[in-house]
Protein backbone atom coordinates (compact mmCIF):
# COMPACT_ATOMS: atom_id res chain seq x y z
CA UNK A 1 0.00 0.00 0.00
CA UNK A 2 1.01 3.48 -1.09
CA UNK A 3 -0.43 5.49 1.48
CA UNK A 4 -2.43 5.93 4.29
CA UNK A 5 -5.87 7.82 5.50
CA UNK A 6 -6.55 9.34 8.96
CA UNK A 7 -9.76 11.07 10.12
CA UNK A 8 -9.24 13.88 12.91
CA UNK A 9 -13.02 12.81 13.48
CA UNK A 10 -15.44 9.63 12.51
CA UNK A 11 -18.22 10.64 14.37
CA UNK A 12 -19.96 13.87 13.10
CA UNK A 13 -23.31 15.52 14.46
CA UNK A 14 -25.09 18.50 12.18
CA UNK A 15 -28.19 20.83 12.53
CA UNK A 16 -29.52 20.97 9.09
CA UNK A 17 -29.29 24.40 7.59
CA UNK A 18 -26.03 24.74 9.35
CA UNK A 19 -22.16 22.53 8.94
CA UNK A 20 -19.75 20.55 10.76
CA UNK A 21 -16.05 19.72 9.45
CA UNK A 22 -13.79 17.17 10.05
CA UNK A 23 -10.11 16.78 8.67
CA UNK A 24 -8.45 13.67 6.70
CA UNK A 25 -4.41 13.38 6.67
CA UNK A 26 -2.96 11.84 4.08
CA UNK A 27 0.35 10.43 3.64
CA UNK A 28 2.47 8.96 0.66
CA UNK A 29 4.11 5.82 1.98
CA UNK A 30 5.42 4.80 -1.63
CA UNK A 31 8.58 5.10 -3.37
CA UNK A 32 7.64 7.65 -5.92
CA UNK A 33 5.88 11.23 -6.28
CA UNK A 34 2.06 10.57 -6.17
CA UNK A 35 -1.18 12.31 -7.25
CA UNK A 36 -4.07 11.40 -4.78
CA UNK A 37 -7.91 12.51 -5.75
CA UNK A 38 -10.51 12.71 -2.80
CA UNK A 39 -14.17 12.44 -2.73
CA UNK A 40 -16.54 11.41 -0.06
CA UNK A 41 -19.49 8.37 -0.83
CA UNK A 42 -22.33 7.41 1.12
CA UNK A 43 -25.81 8.82 1.90
CA UNK A 44 -24.27 12.39 2.77
CA UNK A 45 -22.58 12.60 -0.20
CA UNK A 46 -24.61 14.84 -1.50
CA UNK A 47 -24.03 17.37 1.33
CA UNK A 48 -20.36 17.01 1.65
CA UNK A 49 -17.24 18.68 -0.09
CA UNK A 50 -13.56 18.11 -0.04
CA UNK A 51 -10.83 21.09 -0.14
CA UNK A 52 -8.44 20.46 -1.71
CA UNK A 53 -10.02 17.60 -3.44
CA UNK A 54 -6.70 16.51 -5.10
CA UNK A 55 -2.91 16.10 -3.01
CA UNK A 56 0.54 15.83 -4.89
CA UNK A 57 2.56 14.00 -2.01
CA UNK A 58 6.50 13.40 -2.43
CA UNK A 59 7.61 9.56 -1.07
CA UNK A 60 7.42 9.86 2.73
CA UNK A 61 5.41 13.53 2.88
CA UNK A 62 1.77 13.56 4.39
CA UNK A 63 -0.64 16.45 4.17
CA UNK A 64 -4.69 17.20 5.30
CA UNK A 65 -7.78 18.05 3.43
CA UNK A 66 -11.46 19.58 5.03
CA UNK A 67 -13.97 17.91 4.71
CA UNK A 68 -17.33 19.55 5.53
CA UNK A 69 -21.11 18.66 5.33
CA UNK A 70 -23.76 20.78 5.08
CA UNK A 71 -27.06 19.76 4.81
CA UNK A 72 -29.89 22.04 3.97
CA UNK A 73 -32.99 22.79 6.43
CA UNK A 74 -35.22 21.65 4.30
CA UNK A 75 -38.22 18.70 5.07
CA UNK A 76 -36.45 16.39 2.78
CA UNK A 77 -33.58 16.66 4.94
CA UNK A 78 -34.66 13.35 7.21
CA UNK A 79 -33.47 13.07 10.55
CA UNK A 80 -31.24 10.10 10.91
CA UNK A 81 -27.55 8.54 11.53
CA UNK A 82 -25.73 8.38 7.95
CA UNK A 83 -22.47 6.29 7.43
CA UNK A 84 -20.28 7.87 4.70
CA UNK A 85 -16.79 7.40 3.82
CA UNK A 86 -13.83 9.46 2.21
CA UNK A 87 -12.15 7.56 -0.64
CA UNK A 88 -8.17 8.21 -1.59
CA UNK A 89 -7.43 7.16 -4.55
CA UNK A 90 -3.40 7.42 -6.10
CA UNK A 91 -3.52 8.24 -9.67
CA UNK A 92 -0.81 5.79 -10.87
CA UNK A 93 -2.26 3.50 -8.94
CA UNK A 94 -6.01 3.40 -8.28
CA UNK A 95 -6.17 -0.28 -7.26
CA UNK A 96 -5.00 1.02 -4.55
CA UNK A 97 -7.53 3.14 -3.36
CA UNK A 98 -8.36 3.74 0.54
CA UNK A 99 -11.82 4.41 1.83
CA UNK A 100 -11.62 6.27 5.53
CA UNK A 101 -15.34 5.47 7.16
CA UNK A 102 -17.39 7.56 9.83
CA UNK A 103 -21.19 8.45 10.73
CA UNK A 104 -23.20 11.66 10.88
CA UNK A 105 -26.15 12.53 12.60
CA UNK A 106 -28.78 14.85 10.93
CA UNK A 107 -30.11 16.13 13.61
CA UNK A 108 -34.27 16.85 13.86
CA UNK A 109 -35.93 19.76 13.54
CA UNK A 110 -39.48 21.64 13.96
CA UNK A 111 -40.90 24.36 12.03
CA UNK A 112 -44.22 25.19 10.74
CA UNK A 113 -45.95 28.12 8.79
CA UNK A 114 -49.75 28.96 8.90
CA UNK A 115 -52.11 31.36 6.70
CA UNK A 116 -55.69 32.37 7.82
CA UNK A 117 -58.62 32.31 5.36
CA UNK A 118 -59.84 35.05 5.48
CA UNK A 119 -58.37 37.00 7.84
CA UNK A 120 -61.36 39.34 8.65
CA UNK A 121 -64.97 37.64 8.96
CA UNK A 122 -68.05 39.29 9.40
CA UNK A 123 -71.56 38.48 11.30
CA UNK A 124 -74.23 39.17 14.01
CA UNK A 125 -73.72 35.96 15.91
CA UNK A 126 -70.73 34.54 14.31
CA UNK A 127 -67.61 33.81 11.68
CA UNK A 128 -66.09 31.61 10.34
CA UNK A 129 -62.74 30.96 8.98
CA UNK A 130 -59.96 28.32 7.73
CA UNK A 131 -56.39 27.92 9.15
CA UNK A 132 -53.45 26.41 6.34
CA UNK A 133 -50.93 25.00 8.29
CA UNK A 134 -47.75 24.01 6.32
CA UNK A 135 -44.96 21.62 8.08
CA UNK A 136 -41.27 22.45 7.19
CA UNK A 137 -40.14 19.91 9.88
CA UNK A 138 -38.24 17.00 8.93
CA UNK A 139 -39.63 14.79 11.43
CA UNK A 140 -43.81 13.70 11.83
CA UNK A 141 -45.12 16.98 13.79
CA UNK A 142 -48.19 17.12 16.33
CA UNK A 143 -49.89 20.68 15.61
CA UNK A 144 -52.65 22.48 17.46
CA UNK A 145 -54.42 25.38 16.85
CA UNK A 146 -56.63 27.51 19.16
CA UNK A 147 -57.52 31.47 19.37
CA UNK A 148 -55.92 34.44 21.62
CA UNK A 149 -58.53 37.34 22.77
CA UNK A 150 -56.90 40.19 25.28
CA UNK A 151 -60.49 40.92 25.90
CA UNK A 152 -62.03 37.94 26.69
CA UNK A 153 -64.91 38.97 24.52
CA UNK A 154 -64.64 36.14 21.58
CA UNK A 155 -65.03 32.13 21.96
CA UNK A 156 -62.49 30.75 19.41
CA UNK A 157 -63.31 26.91 18.47
CA UNK A 158 -60.89 25.07 16.25
CA UNK A 159 -61.40 21.78 14.79
CA UNK A 160 -59.72 19.20 15.04
CA UNK A 161 -58.17 20.45 18.15
CA UNK A 162 -54.78 18.38 16.88
CA UNK A 163 -53.40 16.93 14.24
CA UNK A 164 -49.97 15.16 13.28
CA UNK A 165 -48.44 16.77 9.80
CA UNK A 166 -45.93 14.81 8.41
CA UNK A 167 -42.88 16.53 6.94
CA UNK A 168 -43.80 18.53 4.02
CA UNK A 169 -47.54 18.04 4.43
CA UNK A 170 -50.40 20.36 4.68
CA UNK A 171 -52.67 20.19 7.14
CA UNK A 172 -56.20 22.35 7.35
CA UNK A 173 -58.24 23.56 10.73
CA UNK A 174 -61.57 24.92 10.74
CA UNK A 175 -62.74 27.72 13.31
CA UNK A 176 -65.57 29.21 14.65
CA UNK A 177 -65.56 32.55 16.44
CA UNK A 178 -68.62 33.76 18.47
CA UNK A 179 -69.08 36.88 20.37
CA UNK A 180 -69.99 36.30 24.27
CA UNK A 181 -72.71 39.10 23.98
CA UNK A 182 -75.18 40.47 20.96
CA UNK A 183 -75.43 43.95 19.57
CA UNK A 184 -79.34 44.80 19.54
CA UNK A 185 -78.83 47.50 17.64
CA UNK A 186 -75.75 49.77 16.84
CA UNK A 187 -72.51 50.78 15.24
CA UNK A 188 -70.34 47.53 13.77
CA UNK A 189 -67.87 46.39 16.61
CA UNK A 190 -64.03 45.39 15.12
CA UNK A 191 -62.61 42.12 17.42
CA UNK A 192 -59.16 41.42 16.95
CA UNK A 193 -57.46 38.32 17.93
CA UNK A 194 -54.67 36.26 17.03
CA UNK A 195 -55.26 32.74 16.04
CA UNK A 196 -51.71 30.39 17.32
CA UNK A 197 -50.37 27.39 16.21
CA UNK A 198 -48.19 25.40 18.17
CA UNK A 199 -46.42 22.92 16.60
CA UNK A 200 -44.99 19.82 19.91
CA UNK A 201 -40.83 20.93 20.02
CA UNK A 202 -41.09 23.87 18.11
CA UNK A 203 -41.99 27.51 18.23
CA UNK A 204 -45.71 28.95 18.48
CA UNK A 205 -46.75 30.71 15.00
CA UNK A 206 -49.28 33.49 15.46
CA UNK A 207 -51.46 35.43 13.29
CA UNK A 208 -53.47 38.50 13.93
CA UNK A 209 -57.61 37.94 12.76
CA UNK A 210 -60.42 40.62 13.12
CA UNK A 211 -64.17 39.73 13.63
CA UNK A 212 -66.71 42.13 12.54
CA UNK A 213 -69.25 41.94 14.59
CA UNK A 214 -72.65 43.73 12.90
CA UNK A 215 -75.39 44.55 15.16
CA UNK A 216 -79.11 42.90 15.11
CA UNK A 217 -81.54 45.37 14.10
CA UNK A 218 -80.07 47.97 11.59
CA UNK A 219 -79.61 51.48 12.01
CA UNK A 220 -82.78 53.29 12.25
CA UNK A 221 -85.12 50.55 12.99
CA UNK A 222 -85.85 51.96 16.47
CA UNK A 223 -87.04 54.89 15.25
CA UNK A 224 -89.21 53.59 12.63
CA UNK A 225 -90.61 50.68 15.49
CA UNK A 226 -91.27 54.09 17.74
CA UNK A 227 -92.98 56.23 15.33
CA UNK A 228 -95.60 52.67 14.05
CA UNK A 229 -96.11 52.08 17.59
CA UNK A 230 -97.45 55.39 18.51
CA UNK A 231 -99.22 55.72 15.25
CA UNK A 232 -100.59 52.03 16.17
CA UNK A 233 -101.78 54.14 19.30
CA UNK A 234 -103.33 56.94 18.27
CA UNK A 235 -105.36 54.92 15.38
CA UNK A 236 -107.14 52.58 18.28
CA UNK A 237 -107.84 55.75 20.35
CA UNK A 238 -108.97 58.16 18.15
CA UNK A 239 -110.95 55.35 15.56
CA UNK A 240 -115.10 55.56 16.72
CA UNK A 241 -116.04 52.05 18.68
CA UNK A 242 -118.01 49.39 17.08
CA UNK A 243 -119.66 47.59 19.86
CA UNK A 244 -121.11 50.70 21.66
CA UNK A 245 -122.61 52.07 18.92
CA UNK A 246 -124.05 48.82 18.46
CA UNK A 247 -125.66 48.70 21.19
CA UNK A 248 -126.41 51.79 22.33
CA UNK A 249 -128.57 52.70 19.25
CA UNK A 250 -130.51 49.75 17.90
CA UNK A 251 -132.40 49.31 21.10
CA UNK A 252 -133.63 52.76 20.83
CA UNK A 253 -134.69 52.64 17.30
CA UNK A 254 -136.44 48.97 18.37
CA UNK A 255 -138.42 51.14 21.30
CA UNK A 256 -139.13 53.74 18.88
CA UNK A 257 -140.34 51.68 16.33
CA UNK A 258 -142.46 49.87 19.27
CA UNK A 259 -143.95 52.87 20.30
CA UNK A 260 -144.99 54.17 16.73
CA UNK A 261 -146.82 50.81 16.43
CA UNK A 262 -148.98 50.75 19.46
CA UNK A 263 -150.02 54.20 18.63
CA UNK A 264 -151.02 53.92 15.48
CA UNK A 265 -152.67 50.42 16.54
CA UNK A 266 -154.78 52.30 19.52
CA UNK A 267 -156.36 55.46 17.23
CA UNK A 268 -158.18 53.14 14.44
CA UNK A 269 -159.74 51.36 17.53
CA UNK A 270 -161.33 54.34 18.50
CA UNK A 271 -162.02 55.51 15.29
CA UNK A 272 -163.66 51.77 14.64
CA UNK A 273 -165.83 52.38 17.95
CA UNK A 274 -167.30 55.41 17.03
CA UNK A 275 -167.97 53.97 13.52
CA UNK A 276 -169.86 51.71 15.05
CA UNK A 277 -172.11 53.84 17.27
CA UNK A 278 -172.85 56.39 14.53
CA UNK A 279 -172.42 55.49 10.85
CA UNK A 280 -173.60 52.56 9.25
CA UNK A 281 -171.52 49.21 7.99
CA UNK A 282 -169.93 50.87 5.44
CA UNK A 283 -168.20 53.27 7.61
CA UNK A 284 -167.10 49.83 9.64
CA UNK A 285 -165.72 49.15 6.48
CA UNK A 286 -163.56 51.98 5.79
CA UNK A 287 -162.47 51.72 9.43
CA UNK A 288 -161.54 48.32 8.74
CA UNK A 289 -159.30 48.77 5.89
CA UNK A 290 -157.67 52.12 8.11
CA UNK A 291 -156.77 49.87 10.76
CA UNK A 292 -155.32 46.67 8.42
CA UNK A 293 -152.93 49.55 6.54
CA UNK A 294 -151.77 51.04 9.99
CA UNK A 295 -149.64 47.79 11.51
CA UNK A 296 -147.91 47.73 7.62
CA UNK A 297 -146.44 51.29 8.52
CA UNK A 298 -145.66 49.83 11.58
CA UNK A 299 -143.61 46.50 10.44
CA UNK A 300 -141.98 48.91 7.88
CA UNK A 301 -140.54 50.98 10.80
CA UNK A 302 -139.50 47.77 12.27
CA UNK A 303 -137.59 46.67 8.74
CA UNK A 304 -136.10 49.66 8.66
CA UNK A 305 -135.13 50.13 12.59
CA UNK A 306 -133.19 45.84 11.97
CA UNK A 307 -131.25 47.09 8.74
CA UNK A 308 -130.35 50.47 10.52
CA UNK A 309 -128.89 48.50 13.68
CA UNK A 310 -127.57 45.94 10.58
CA UNK A 311 -125.55 48.52 9.18
CA UNK A 312 -124.44 49.52 12.50
CA UNK A 313 -122.80 46.07 13.15
CA UNK A 314 -121.10 45.83 9.57
CA UNK A 315 -119.77 49.04 9.73
CA UNK A 316 -118.46 48.04 13.28
CA UNK A 317 -116.59 44.86 11.81
CA UNK A 318 -115.47 46.53 8.72
CA UNK A 319 -112.96 49.50 10.91
CA UNK A 320 -111.98 46.59 13.06
CA UNK A 321 -110.47 44.37 10.16
CA UNK A 322 -108.83 47.83 9.39
CA UNK A 323 -107.35 48.07 12.45
CA UNK A 324 -105.23 45.40 12.73
CA UNK A 325 -104.05 44.84 8.95
CA UNK A 326 -100.16 44.76 9.20
CA UNK A 327 -97.98 47.17 6.82
CA UNK A 328 -96.33 45.90 4.27
CA UNK A 329 -92.86 44.75 3.76
CA UNK A 330 -90.55 47.26 2.25
CA UNK A 331 -88.66 46.20 -0.98
CA UNK A 332 -86.10 46.51 -1.85
CA UNK A 333 -84.56 44.74 0.95
CA UNK A 334 -80.62 43.66 1.40
CA UNK A 335 -80.42 39.67 1.29
CA UNK A 336 -77.37 37.29 3.11
CA UNK A 337 -77.69 34.01 3.94
CA UNK A 338 -74.76 30.73 3.80
CA UNK A 339 -76.46 27.40 2.73
CA UNK A 340 -74.16 24.66 4.03
CA UNK A 341 -74.49 20.80 3.53
CA UNK A 342 -72.48 18.05 5.44
CA UNK A 343 -72.47 14.80 3.34
CA UNK A 344 -70.82 11.68 4.41
CA UNK A 345 -68.58 9.89 1.93
CA UNK A 346 -70.27 8.31 -1.12
CA UNK A 347 -73.84 10.64 -0.34
CA UNK A 348 -75.18 13.69 -1.73
CA UNK A 349 -76.88 16.45 0.89
CA UNK A 350 -78.47 19.69 0.15
CA UNK A 351 -80.01 22.76 1.33
CA UNK A 352 -82.48 25.38 -0.11
CA UNK A 353 -84.31 28.69 0.40
CA UNK A 354 -87.26 29.20 -0.88
CA UNK A 355 -88.13 32.48 -2.61
CA UNK A 356 -91.50 34.36 -1.10
CA UNK A 357 -94.23 35.13 -3.08
CA UNK A 358 -94.07 38.42 -4.80
CA UNK A 359 -90.82 38.63 -4.63
CA UNK A 360 -87.63 38.35 -6.85
CA UNK A 361 -83.62 37.66 -5.40
CA UNK A 362 -81.42 39.29 -7.54
CA UNK A 363 -78.02 37.21 -6.46
CA UNK A 364 -74.59 39.89 -6.92
CA UNK A 365 -71.78 37.26 -4.90
CA UNK A 366 -71.07 34.02 -4.39
CA UNK A 367 -68.52 32.34 -2.00
CA UNK A 368 -67.92 28.83 -2.01
CA UNK A 369 -66.05 27.41 0.72
CA UNK A 370 -64.37 24.26 1.98
CA UNK A 371 -61.30 24.18 3.62
CA UNK A 372 -60.52 20.77 4.20
CA UNK A 373 -58.67 18.22 1.29
CA UNK A 374 -61.78 16.88 0.84
CA UNK A 375 -62.83 16.06 -3.05
CA UNK A 376 -66.33 15.93 -4.24
CA UNK A 377 -68.06 18.88 -5.93
CA UNK A 378 -70.63 21.61 -4.83
CA UNK A 379 -73.74 23.19 -7.08
CA UNK A 380 -75.60 26.07 -7.33
CA UNK A 381 -78.84 25.35 -8.90
CA UNK A 382 -82.59 26.67 -8.93
CA UNK A 383 -85.63 24.63 -8.64
CA UNK A 384 -88.91 25.61 -9.83
CA UNK A 385 -91.62 24.85 -8.24
CA UNK A 386 -93.92 21.16 -8.12
CA UNK A 387 -96.55 22.00 -10.61
CA UNK A 388 -100.37 21.35 -8.99
CA UNK A 389 -101.19 18.80 -11.71
CA UNK A 390 -97.51 17.26 -11.80
CA UNK A 391 -96.12 14.50 -8.81
CA UNK A 392 -92.27 14.79 -9.96
CA UNK A 393 -90.26 18.24 -9.75
CA UNK A 394 -89.12 20.30 -12.41
CA UNK A 395 -85.44 19.56 -13.07
CA UNK A 396 -82.88 21.99 -11.45
CA UNK A 397 -81.31 24.90 -13.50
CA UNK A 398 -77.61 24.73 -12.72
CA UNK A 399 -75.91 27.83 -12.16
CA UNK A 400 -72.04 27.14 -10.89
CA UNK A 401 -70.09 24.22 -9.83
CA UNK A 402 -66.83 23.61 -8.12
CA UNK A 403 -64.65 20.70 -6.78
CA UNK A 404 -64.20 20.48 -3.13
CA UNK A 405 -59.97 19.29 -3.39
CA UNK A 406 -57.99 22.90 -3.07
CA UNK A 407 -61.54 25.25 -2.95
CA UNK A 408 -61.12 26.95 -0.10
CA UNK A 409 -62.56 30.26 -0.29
CA UNK A 410 -63.53 31.24 -3.78
CA UNK A 411 -65.72 34.44 -4.84
CA UNK A 412 -67.97 34.95 -7.94
CA UNK A 413 -69.27 38.60 -8.17
CA UNK A 414 -71.99 39.04 -10.73
CA UNK A 415 -72.54 42.59 -9.30
CA UNK A 416 -72.88 44.25 -12.93
CA UNK A 417 -75.11 41.44 -13.78
CA UNK A 418 -77.33 40.14 -10.93
CA UNK A 419 -78.74 36.39 -11.81
CA UNK A 420 -81.96 36.80 -10.75
CA UNK A 421 -83.89 33.46 -8.72
CA UNK A 422 -88.05 34.54 -9.56
CA UNK A 423 -90.64 34.76 -7.04
CA UNK A 424 -91.89 31.22 -5.54
CA UNK A 425 -88.42 29.40 -6.97
CA UNK A 426 -86.16 27.67 -4.40
CA UNK A 427 -82.35 28.51 -4.52
CA UNK A 428 -80.23 25.08 -3.67
CA UNK A 429 -76.82 23.94 -2.73
CA UNK A 430 -75.98 20.70 -3.65
CA UNK A 431 -72.95 19.34 -1.98
CA UNK A 432 -72.14 15.61 -3.89
CA UNK A 433 -69.15 14.14 -1.27
CA UNK A 434 -66.72 11.35 -3.04
CA UNK A 435 -63.89 11.54 -0.24
CA UNK A 436 -63.18 13.27 3.14
CA UNK A 437 -60.40 12.91 5.42
CA UNK A 438 -63.05 14.16 8.37
CA UNK A 439 -66.34 11.91 8.21
CA UNK A 440 -68.00 14.50 6.34
CA UNK A 441 -67.87 16.68 3.59
CA UNK A 442 -68.91 20.39 5.27
CA UNK A 443 -68.84 22.80 2.56
CA UNK A 444 -71.26 25.85 2.07
CA UNK A 445 -72.04 28.57 -0.04
CA UNK A 446 -72.51 32.40 1.00
CA UNK A 447 -74.78 34.30 -1.27
CA UNK A 448 -75.30 37.83 -1.37
CA UNK A 449 -77.90 40.11 -3.15
CA UNK A 450 -81.09 41.63 -2.80
CA UNK A 451 -84.54 40.99 -2.51
CA UNK A 452 -87.05 43.05 -5.17
CA UNK A 453 -90.94 43.28 -5.79
CA UNK A 454 -91.50 40.47 -8.37
CA UNK A 455 -92.47 42.04 -11.77
CA UNK A 456 -95.95 41.80 -12.86
CA UNK A 457 -96.54 39.28 -15.93
CA UNK A 458 -96.81 42.59 -18.31
CA UNK A 459 -93.30 43.32 -17.60
CA UNK A 460 -91.96 40.28 -17.82
CA UNK A 461 -93.13 40.33 -21.32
Amino acid sequence: MSLRAILSASSLSVDPGSKVTTELEVANTGDIVEDFHLEVVGPAAAWASVEPADLALFPGDSDSAVVTFAPPRHPSTRAADLPFGVKVTPTNEPSAAVVEEGHLEVKSFVEVTAEVMPEATRGKFRGKLGVAVDSRSNVPTAVSVKGQDATGRLGVNAKPLTTTILPGGVAFFKLKVKPHHKIIRGTMQNHRYKVVVEPEGGDPVRRDATHMQRSILPRGSFPIAGLAIIALVVLLVLRPSPTSTAVTSSPSLVAASSTTASTAAAKPSSATTAAHAATPSSSTTSASSTTSTTPAKSSSSSTSSSTTSASSTTTSTASSTTTTTAPPVKLPAPYGQTLEATAAPGSSASQSYAVPSGEQLGISQVLFENVEPDSGVIRLEMQAPTPANSSSAPAPVPLLFSGLSGLGFQTLSFAAQPVDVPSGWSLVVDVSCAQSSTESCDAGTLVSGQLTASPSPQARR
